[in-house]
């Protein structure tokens, strides 16, 4: 009977300790971030690894790039993932554009657990021109622009030089946009906080977090320590 409950509590130690190696830090490639609670990697972590809610399940493209996705069918690269600040460093994919989104009023925090981090918010007005304009304060944005149109964005408190080159072309909207964000460059990084589930305690005691079996909604607890990368 003694060794029959030795055995058994032997399983269930190699069960715990497997349970955590399942959901021990993971990445697409050798430049990847590193993925870990409340992100996980499909088909590489086990689901119960992430936070049960869209935006936190990651995959890996072909070329081994970090892939967030989501429920609009809105692709990012995955630059970057800061777990201390619980902020996401991303970028475009599949020809996204953000300005295109922010015309239609498009809010971030409807579809996904993320916000657009960031203190100070620029805002432009957006111009619709038949011909591109050489004057050097200005630049087209480009993935709103094509070969018929070129669309420019204006800060709201331009000089009236700049407001005198746009007179031949139509005003468009007027959109704000996260100043760590830049609309003119494709490889600008796209900051996006989440607030839930909150792990910054963990990472500042460097170990790892994950919810509390027991818990209902977002509490999390500590546990371990996080090993670092090579």
């Amino acid at each position: 009977m003694v060794a029959c409950l030795f055995l058994l509590s032997i399983f269930f130690v190699h069960h715990a300790v497997g349970l955590n190696d399942h959901c021990s830090t993971s990445s697409c490639g050798m430049q990847g971030p590193p993925v870990r609670f409340p992100f996980r990697i499909k088909g590489r972590q086990p689901l119960h690894c992430s936070y049960p809610a869209a935006g936190f399940d990651l995959s890996c493209s072909e070329k081994s790039h970090t892939v967030l996705e989501l429920p609009n069918s809105w692709k990012l690269l995955v630059q970057a993932i800061d777990y201390e600040s619980q902020v996401i460093y991303a970028s475009y994919l599949d020809g996204f554009c953000l300005p295109r989104r922010l015309l239609f009023n498009f809010n971030l925090s409807d579809i996904s657990p993320f916000l657009f981090r960031g203190e100070l918010y620029y805002s432009y007005n957006l111009f619709n021109c038949s011909s591109q304009k050489e004057h050097y304060s200005l630049r087209p944005v480009s993935c709103l622009s094509d070969l018929r149109y070129h669309i420019y964005a204006i800060l709201s408190y331009a000089s009236f030089e700049n407001l005198v080159q746009l007179l031949s072309c139509s005003k468009l909207h007027n959109i704000s946009i996260v100043a760590e964000y830049s609309l003119y460059s494709p490889e600008s990084f796209l900051p996006l906080k989440w607030y839930y589930p909150d792990c910054t305690y963990c990472e500042e005691e460097g170990k790892y977090c994950r919810l509390k079996s027991n818990a209902t909604g977002s509490e999390t607890e500590c546990y371990g320590i996080i090993k670092p990368t090579i």
